[in-house]
């Protein structure tokens, strides 16, 4: 039987009183509680979903690529995890899923002020003339994660100010473009060209708008190409360019837990987060 619960505390009171076997996606300040608890174990895997800041292209100023890049080294993405996933997450080292055809996890920006203050100065923004924008989130997580980065930023000078949306009208405002940066996520799955949802036009999950000539033929090519080496090489030749053009900034992809009944086992986990329940079991205690 599966019940849907959007509350993850009504999930996890739910398993700590036996009226449910498995509570799927437990709030991670909730993990050490699942740990602690008699006859509850938390059953872990390594998700693809990438976090992510989406800056949005199309807009002024935005679509300065040294402001793009000033951001991007301008965020302290280890502090992210430890702080906002409390260590339970991996740095993103590309806009591309670490199980995903094509991965070139060679890629990251790292975490440095000072460059991004010279890509500040570049964009012409300075102490005298600081730049201010507008980041749009949705609540819980991801919110938190916007407050940290506020708190990053202003350490070179930028100021962030925080518009909170519910799920829905986060999706629809950055579908439309009103947003000058959000902060949003997305499943990766195990083939290349699923990446095109994030870095072409015309789909819904392009958040940044992003919209480049050279990146649109080289994923159109990738699709067609039977030769394994070249299709990769084009892959990687994509995230490359993503990175040199700060496209984005990759974040994390969150360690993915299931809380359950002691004894629980048989669940096959998948990094795309569709696991398969077909074979669970729980041993009685």
């Amino acid at each position: 039987t599966l019940r849907y619960m959007p509350e993850t505390s009504a999930r996890l009171i739910a398993l700590e009183t036996g009226e449910i076997d498995i509570c799927a996606d437990p709030d991670p300040l909730d993990l050490e509680r699942v740990r602690g608890t008699d006859g509850l174990e938390l059953q872990s895997y390594v998700g693809t979903s990438i976090q992510s800041l989406a800056m949005n292209y199309k807009k002024e100023p935005f679509n300065d690529q040294n402001l793009r890049l000033a951001m991007a080294y301008g965020i302290n993405v280890q502090e992210l995890i430890d702080v906002v996933r409390l260590g339970e997450a991996q740095p993103c080292l590309s806009l591309w899923g670490w199980n995903q055809y094509g991965y070139n996890g060679t890629t990251p920006y790292g975490y440095d002020p000072e460059k991004a203050k010279e890509y500040l100065a570049a964009a012409g923004y300075s102490e005298s003339n600081p730049f201010s924008f507008k980041l749009s989130v949705s609540a819980g997580e991801r919110k938190s994660c916007g407050e940290l980065i506020q708190a990053q930023l202003k350490e070179i000078g930028v100021n962030v100010e925080i518009v909170e949306f519910d799920t829905a009208g986060l999706s629809t405002s950055t579908t439309n473009g009103e947003h000058e940066a959000c902060l949003y996520g997305c499943g990766m799955n195990i083939f290349g060209d699923d990446s095109r949802r994030l870095i072409c036009p015309g789909t819904g999950v392009n958040k940044s708008h992003y919209d480049n000539a050279e990146v649109n033929e080289l994923m159109d090519l990738a699709v067609a190409e039977l030769d394994d080496t070249k299709r990769t090489e084009y892959y990687h030749e994509v995230q490359q360019i993503l990175h040199d053009d700060g496209a984005y900034v990759p974040l994390y992809s969150s360690n993915g837990f299931f809380a359950v009944k002691e004894g629980t086992g048989g669940i096959d986990y998948y990094p795309t987060s569709h696991h398969d329940m077909s074979n669970v079991y729980i041993i009685e205690q």
